[in-house]
């Protein structure tokens, strides 16, 4: 793990929702309002929270022109975190 994963990693575990969000999009495709109901939080949080992992390179708009029913994925910098937090569950 090099010095940039760490603070990531040190990043995304400051917070639960972010552990929780970025936990959900690994391997998935949400929009925002299936990211609330999914986690059981209001939307402004939902937002706020992808703004934070995406100005941190670890989310992405996959179709950001589209003005309703935008989708978010992890980048492959995310991936990486999420794999590494993973590992650190199951030790």
């Amino acid at each position: 793990m090099d010095e940039a994963q760490i603070e990531l990693l040190s990043f995304v575990l400051a917070s639960k929702w972010r552990v929780k969000l970025i936990t959900l999009l690994y391997n998935n495709i949400y929009t925002p309002s299936l990211i609330a109901n999914r986690l059981k939080i209001p939307i402004y949080k939902v937002s706020r929270l992808l703004a934070e992992l995406r100005d941190h390179g670890l989310a992405e708009c996959i179709n950001p022109t589209a003005k309703k029913g935008r989708m978010y994925k992890l980048t492959d910098r995310g991936e990486d975190i999420v794999k590494i937090l993973n590992k650190i569950v199951k030790e």
